[in-house]
């Protein structure tokens, strides 16, 4: 007996594996949009989670005398690390307790708080930096900026995101002043800084030069209120 298979159920099977493969594919597109849309909200959700929670419990406060020995003990923590690391950064004798006093006298420094204890420490300046008006590269502006000089973050007691919160602070104080332009600098080699600087949305306009040695510049632009 001979068995015999038709074009007609050739074609049909042809088609079906085709509608199959098709069918396939386009769950397969829909399932990868819907993961990648659930993905976005997740990160959107903890995002503002995150910045509500520390804007919630952290608050970023001028310097006081009696701030120094904590904020000393947290700027020497950050140098050891910065040695660890490999780095040039802070290994020369800068910055100092003298610099902190200076700081606070000047009414840059600035301390964040976490249930009343000094976590991290920042110099937000609006004299200007000389060292910029040597910038080898070119401004976003020529406005009047802000500085960010000397930020640090406590390292016995660890807060994921507060250099990145304090950066964010030190926008509102600025806009606060109508100063809508931020100016920054950091090694090569921190790479920390680098990342938060890419993640807040600053420029980089070039290189400066601090104690002899080479920075990587920023700008950032802030919407005018």
């Amino acid at each position: 007996m001979s068995f015999f298979i038709g074009t007609d159920f050739d074609i049909n099977i042809t088609i079906f594996f085709r509608v199959s493969v098709f069918t396939g594919s386009l769950i397969y597109f829909f399932a990868e949009y819907v993961l990648h849309f659930i993905s976005v909200l997740l990160k959107l959700y903890f995002s503002f989670t995150i910045s509500y929670s520390m804007s919630d419990t952290l608050i970023l406060r001028p310097a006081g005398i009696a701030d120094t020995d904590r904020i000393w003990t947290i700027l020497q923590q950050a140098i050891e690390l910065r040695k660890q690391d490999g780095s040039r950064q802070w290994q020369d004798g800068y910055p100092n307790a003298d610099t902190i006093r200076q700081d606070i006298e000047s009414g840059y420094g600035h301390v964040l708080l976490q249930d009343n204890i000094i976590i991290g420490y920042i110099s937000v300046i609006f004299d200007g930096e000389p060292a910029y008006d040597s910038l080898e590269g070119k401004w976003l502006s020529e406005q009047e900026y802000a500085v960010v000089h000397r930020l640090a973050v406590a390292q016995d007691i660890k807060t994921k995101g507060t250099a990145t919160f304090m950066m964010q602070q030190v926008e509102s104080i600025a806009v606060g002043r109508k100063v809508y332009s931020i100016k920054v600098d950091t090694n090569y080699d921190n790479l920390a800084m680098l990342r938060i600087f890419e993640k807040l949305g600053y420029s980089y306009c070039g290189e400066v030069y601090f104690r002899g040695s080479a920075r990587k510049a920023f700008e950032k632009l802030l919407p005018v209120s």
